[in-house]
């Protein structure tokens, strides 16, 4: 069975309170906290793509700590790792 940390289950318990609030940037912050505890732990990496996801379908787009950063909304052409990704 998979063993989560108890701080990191913490930080993504919050994380999903405040995804359920609609506050996916909050929400964003504590899962990163959660995978900085716990790299291991599968259920933060998805609850974070899923808050992310609701984050960009209003139109904004995470660009905080763990994240691509988006310099040309217009094209979407994103730097990851300096490689450059055009989407």
């Amino acid at each position: 069975m998979l063993q989560i940390n108890d701080e990191s289950q913490s930080c993504l318990v919050i994380g999903n309170e405040l995804y359920e609030k609609k506050e996916y940037k909050e929400s964003i912050e504590q899962i990163n906290r959660a995978i900085e505890i716990d790299p291991q732990n599968a259920y933060a990496y998805y609850a974070r793509g899923n808050a992310k996801y609701e984050l960009s379908a209003l139109g904004f787009f995470y660009s905080g700590p763990m994240s691509r950063t988006c310099i040309n909304i217009e094209d979407f052409t994103c730097y990851d790792n300096d490689v450059k990704k055009s989407y």
